[in-house]
């Protein structure tokens, strides 16, 4: 019985092994006993197929062996996964371009003749401005309002100076209230300043404006208004009110 036994135990192990499971420990007592259960098992069955030759007392002490506890195999635990790497971070490489300077004043930025000077004096809320030589008029657009910034250009350098804002390429932005932000409108008023071009003689000045447009409910109450010049190589900002 025990040869019997070894035998199937050896058996039993390739099987296992062709299975992919590892086969555990045991000692020579436990393979014994698997052995003669194994055996005795066989016997079973063949005893079941032939329960008629067999003595009955036989069949039913053979039934009744308690099947023995296996040995239990240790749960093996999966290995961890390694954890991914860290993605590298790709440089970001700036490629704008510095921020612009600031000019000193206002008529630095304009690059205006030394003497001539540029000042804000006051604004209108219109429907339609006339310039003072009667030469062209603006309107506003349907459900719009005209703001008229108005400007003096004075001449104190001691000699006649020739000013060309049209050759310049000036950008002028309003915001008014802090909120409502404009471009200056182009016009074909003779002294829009974003288009004037004159000789003014020592001494004179001219009223220059800036007009921009907005709704009845923006000029309601106005309480602030802010002048961004800039170009591409500089900037300067006014508080007019």
């Amino acid at each position: 019985m025990k040869k019997i036994g070894i035998g199937i135990v050896c058996m039993a192990a390739l099987l296992m092994t062709g299975c992919g499971a590892d086969l555990p420990d045991m000692t020579d007592e436990e393979i014994n006993t698997i052995g003669e259960y194994a055996a005795i098992t066989l016997l079973k069955y063949d005893v079941n197929a032939r329960s008629r030759l067999v003595d009955a007392s036989v069949l039913e002490e053979l039934q009744n062996i308690p099947e023995p506890e296996l040995p239990s195999v240790p749960e093996q635990k999966p290995e961890p996964e390694p954890e991914p790497e860290p993605a590298t971070e790709v440089p970001v490489v700036d490629n704008s371009v510095a921020g612009e300077m600031t000019a000193e004043s206002l008529e630095s930025f304009l690059e205006l003749p030394e003497g001539v000077n540029l000042s804000f004096t006051e604004y209108e809320v219109c429907q339609s401005y006339q310039e003072d030589n009667q030469y062209f008029s603006l309107d506003a657009s349907e459900g719009k309002e005209l703001l008229v910034l108005h400007f003096t250009l004075r001449n104190a350098s001691g000699s006649d100076q020739s000013i060309n804002m049209l050759a310049r390429r000036d950008k002028y932005r309003v915001t008014v209230n802090g909120s409502s932000t404009r471009n200056a409108l182009p016009t074909l008023l003779t002294n829009d300043l974003t288009t004037y071009k004159g000789t003014l003689g020592n001494g004179a000045s001219e009223d220059v404006v800036l007009v921009i447009e907005l709704s009845p409910e923006e000029l309601t109450n106005v309480t602030s208004i802010t002048i961004n010049f800039k170009n591409e190589l500089n900037a300067y900002t006014i508080q007019a009110l």
